[in-house]
């Protein structure tokens, strides 16, 4: 537009000023409204914020909200939008007031209003504060506020926002889109006014003062705590230090604090990492966010998945239970153990800290009590007892929950167990941490094999580790633990791993996957940046007998320190007996499957041996021994004739009674009469010698030849009975 003199032109500035010039108020008058296309916007008196029409982070799409950011910021930093889940897509938008309330229009029909009670009075007016808040009020004098967006906010939590117990932060749901997200933010009512936490998917994602430093105060925490608070709480330093601050919900997931002077990057965050999210691992359930999401949680020692099945498949929410109780009847001090864990987090005890002279007497406490499951002593404490500083024993009663290891600012936790549950064998080595080290592997000259004694554990840590590399689990079960690599392209393959690791074919340990592989590599860090692990999968095999030096060394039943095939002293099973890897210990032939892993190539059942004199006296004893039993018994003609017609009927018939016998475990160790050894029919004999032929053969005895004779029908099933019991039963059956 021209004018032709400077009277028109005068006119025309003073016309035009008010709408190309910033204000901090929108007049509730007809046309005073800020349109789209268009630059104008309206920014507070103090030049801190402004309001108007924004792409999300100048993303070139058509869509587009009204909202609030600070002023002059590059890029945008939005702390409110009105239509977060409605965007313009139309052609043409405006924004002002219509019957008293602020509406949003595109394309003429109205998407966003506020809702306050309608009026015609052109009174009213909107205001963009200094705080951020945009206000609806009355120009009656009483400057009374009908609406404000601090009662309506979206992702961003400004001083002098009030945090009530509906009050919520809804994140965006990308980088790029400020609809509602999948993350909110709120006060945690049971955990009272000073606790909050982070919600995804009805779920809490994650708590305050859960997963914080235990002992020591969290300053950062304090001033967000104030700014929540509305400065109820806190210094008039404080105060003044988060007066420009916020809070922020994320789209990822992480609450966010940001000061004036850091830029774009907050200067506290959580959760951190995935251990930091609540209750990831469940109770008793461990997290190292250093590990491979597969390896991430690990049940203590003595614990055992609650749910396997979704253990397996990465869903570890459901936690651990303990194998045994603690709280046993006829249970003693000894019968426990405390799992020595180092740097550790841990969900605070319900129970305040008493004060304590010495780990000792702090652990002594915890055995007092019969459902004292932890402890945790802390010398010289800086919480004073009077005008001296002490120290401070903490227990835990409830289950243990949002456990960390290789926390910076970690702990020594002590964990009580049963000794039973941790210890298979007298040679395994225990714990090494959160790891159980079981037989055959060795950390030490006083525990497992030597040709196992790869492996060391980390006294500062409590990490174990695999010559050079961190052992993130092991499978006592599945014979395999698992390894960090570092970088994926530190390994390739199989064989290379192997040549890596330097195992040859002498070696017990053989790589099951190679990270190359694609298993186990993953990604980390989210937004805090990219970090790549790799893991792969080690396998041992079944060891031999342990060595030793005299019987004293082999501390089990039916074993003997003698020579073994390759020369070495070990402790080797008596006769009758197998060496069973995985109890450490001999056991019976004739359990031959109870102990052992479907992998592993069975031994072969011993055959029974019947001493077979000649065949004339055997004729004689047989005779003998029917007409005894058809007097003993009175057996009938037609009972013979069933038996001759079933030649297996006889020996069936005995083993039952034996087997029912055994299972049912009435007779006492004390007990020196035998069991009668069934008789057997001459035809049962010679069907099962094969008519005395050479091929059953196995020699000449002092009574005469000797021929074997495997009949399959005893199942040795000993029940509960004690090895004692058995051991007359397989005597009493004359060497079976």
């Amino acid at each position: 537009m021209r004018c032709s003199n400077n009277f028109e032109c005068l006119l025309l500035f003073i016309i035009v000023l008010p709408f190309c010039s910033s204000s901090d108020t929108l007049p509730g008058s007809t046309g005073s409204r800020i349109t789209y296309p268009g630059s104008l916007t309206l920014v507070s008196a103090g030049k801190q914020f402004e309001l108007g029409f924004f792409s999300p982070n100048r993303s070139s799409n058509s869509r587009s909200y009204v909202g609030i950011w600070y002023y002059k910021s590059d890029p945008l930093i939005v702390v409110w939008v009105a239509n977060r889940n409605l965007p313009l897509v139309g052609r043409t938008a405006s924004f002002g007031l219509l019957n008293g309330n602020l509406c949003l229009w595109n394309d003429g029909r109205s998407i966003w209003c506020t809702d306050a009670i309608s009026s015609n009075s052109s009174t009213r007016f909107a205001k963009l504060l200094d705080t951020g808040n945009l206000v609806l009020m009355e120009d009656d004098g009483s400057e009374g506020t009908l609406w404000q967006s601090f009662l309506q906010p979206t992702d961003t939590f400004l001083p002098g926002m009030q945090m009530t117990d509906d009050f919520k932060l809804t994140s965006w749901a990308s980088y790029e889109d400020p609809k509602e997200g999948n993350f909110t933010f709120r006060m945690d009512q049971e955990g009272g006014n000073s606790n909050y936490y982070v919600i995804r998917d009805q779920s809490p994602y994650w708590k305050s003062g859960v997963n914080g430093k235990l002992i020591e105060a969290d300053e950062i925490w304090d001033a967000i705590s104030s700014l929540l608070s509305n400065f109820t709480t806190g210094s008039p330093t404080l105060r003044k230090d988060i007066k420009n601050t916020r809070l922020v919900m994320n789209y990822d997931g992480q609450i966010q604090y940001f000061q004036p002077g850091h830029g774009s990057k907050p200067i506290w965050f959580q959760p951190v990492d995935r251990c930091s999210e609540f209750s990831v691992c469940g109770k008793y359930g461990s997290c190292n966010d250093k590990n491979s999401i597969e390896t991430m949680c690990r049940c203590l020692p003595g614990f055992e998945p609650e749910q396997l099945d979704n253990w397996n498949l990465g869903e570890f929410s459901g936690g651990c239970l303990r194998k045994s109780s603690i709280c046993e009847k006829n249970s003693n001090d000894s019968a426990h153990h405390f799992l020595s864990l180092k740097m550790m987090r841990v969900g605070r005890p319900s129970v305040p800290p008493i004060p304590a002279d010495s780990e000792e007497q702090c652990m002594r406490k915890c055995l007092n009590v019969c459902s004292c499951q932890a402890y945790l002593f802390v010398e010289d404490q800086s919480q004073r007892i009077g005008s001296e500083e002490t120290s401070m024993c903490y227990t835990w009663s409830d289950d243990l929950d949002n456990i960390q290891e290789l926390a910076q600012d970690g702990r020594d936790l002590y964990v009580r167990v049963q000794l039973s549950d941790i210890e298979s064998s007298n040679r395994s080595c225990g714990t090494c941490g959160t790891n159980l080290v079981p037989y055959p592997l060795s950390t030490g000259q006083s525990c497992g094999d030597p040709l196992y004694s790869a492996f060391s554990c980390n006294d500062t840590t409590a990490q174990l580790y695999f010559g050079p590399y961190r052992v993130t689990s092991v499978n006592p079960e599945a014979r395999t633990f698992t390894i960090q690599v570092g970088n994926a392209s530190h390994c390739t393959s199989r064989g290379q791993m192997e040549i890596d690791l330097h195992l040859n074919q002498t070696s017990p340990f053989q790589v099951k996957s190679g990270c190359g592989e694609g298993e186990n590599d993953l990604s980390t860090g989210g937004s805090l940046g990219s970090v790549r692990l790799s893991e792969a999968k080690i396998g041992w095999s079944d060891p031999k007998e342990p060595i030793c030096n005299s019987s004293k060394d082999c501390d089990w039943p039916y074993a003997t320190c003698n020579k073994a095939s390759d020369g070495i002293k070990r402790c080797l099973c008596d006769s009758g007996f197998r060496w069973i890897s995985v109890s450490v210990n001999c056991s019976l032939v004739a359990n031959n499957t109870a102990e052992e892993r479907p992998p592993q190539k069975r031994q072969k059942v011993r055959p029974v041996y019947i001493v077979a004199p000649a065949g004339a006296a055997i004729f004689i004893l047989v005779i003998g021994g029917l007409f005894y039993m058809r007097r003993q018994h009175g057996s009938t003609q037609g009972s013979r004739e069933s038996t001759q017609e079933n030649p297996n009927f006889s020996l069936y018939d005995s083993e039952k009674r034996i087997k029912m016998w055994m299972d049912s475990c009435q007779f006492e160790d004390g007990d020196k009469k035998g069991i009668d050894v069934p008789f057997f029919d001459l035809e049962i004999i010679l069907q099962a010698t094969n008519n005395f032929s050479d091929e059953n053969k196995l020699g000449r005895g002092g009574f005469g030849p000797v021929y074997k004779f495997v009949p399959g029908y005893f199942s040795r099933r000993t029940g509960n009975c004690s090895e004692e019991a058995i051991e007359r039963i397989r005597t009493g059956l004359g060497g079976i």
